[in-house]
């Protein structure tokens, strides 16, 4: 799972406990964080959501053997681990 968040996005810093708590649930994945306040950052973001993104939210990415299986953009704790939870349990 790819979490893009920044430092200065107050809904990406509520949202690092959640997506912390989840990476411990489910440690056989690869967790990764992309800091989108970097120019790498920005260029992972994008070629991950195949767009220019205005990052004011965090995202989360979900790939599963080299495929993008899910995205969640968005800052709702309960939605993110709803979006992690269903697409563990498909692709185990």
């Amino acid at each position: 799972a790819i979490r893009v968040s920044r430092d200065s996005c107050p809904p990406c810093v509520r949202l690092k406990p959640a997506m912390e708590e989840l990476a411990r649930e489910y440690p056989q994945a690869n967790w990764v964080v992309v800091d989108y306040a970097t120019e790498d950052g920005k260029l992972i973001a994008s070629e991950i959501f195949d767009s220019e993104l205005n990052f004011t939210t965090p995202a989360l990415a979900i790939i599963s053997e080299g495929r993008l299986v899910e995205t969640y953009l968005g800052s709702d704790k309960t939605v993110a681990r709803q979006k992690v939870e269903a697409t563990f349990n498909k692709f185990a």
